[in-house]
């Protein structure tokens, strides 16, 4: 086992781009996200947040001087284009069909369901979610 403080924090940059699978468990249902990281190996995730911001960077304005509407909005964009890769088990309705997985049905998830939004952020900026592969192909080497 490395005592390295950098294999510690290591990363696997192609699942930082591609995504990992995370689950949630509701009622009686399985909602499974891919994730890709946001930030990291993720450059989609950076360029498309810069690009976002674009408008409102003028002089020293960062996101977080932003009105926190505002900033919700880019961030739901950016994440539903660059950080959520797929979806399954997500319905609208109680008996409704499955939604598929496409940019405009996780804006209108990420706005229509703010928790979630969280719990998707949490996990995607959390460096460990993205070691797990690392980990194991390090130890198979």
């Amino acid at each position: 086992m490395s005592k390295s403080i950098f294999s510690q924090f290591g990363t696997n940059t192609d699942l930082e781009r591609s995504g990992r699978w995370v689950e949630f468990y509701g009622d009686d249902c399985l909602y499974k996200f891919l994730l890709a990281r946001a930030g990291g190996a993720n450059e989609t995730y950076q360029r498309n947040l810069l690009q976002a911001t674009k408008p409102y960077r003028k002089g020293s304005v960062d996101i977080e001087d932003l009105p926190p509407a505002t900033q919700r909005q880019i961030m739901i964009k950016v994440y539903a284009e660059t950080v959520i890769r797929d979806w399954s088990g997500i319905v609208f309705e109680d008996d409704g069909p499955e939604i598929p997985f496409n940019v405009d049905n996780a804006k209108r998830l990420l706005a229509d369901a703010p928790q979630l939004f969280d719990f998707i952020a949490a996990e995607a900026n959390n460096f460990r979610n993205y070691m797990e592969a690392k980990r194991s192909t390090d130890a198979k080497n």
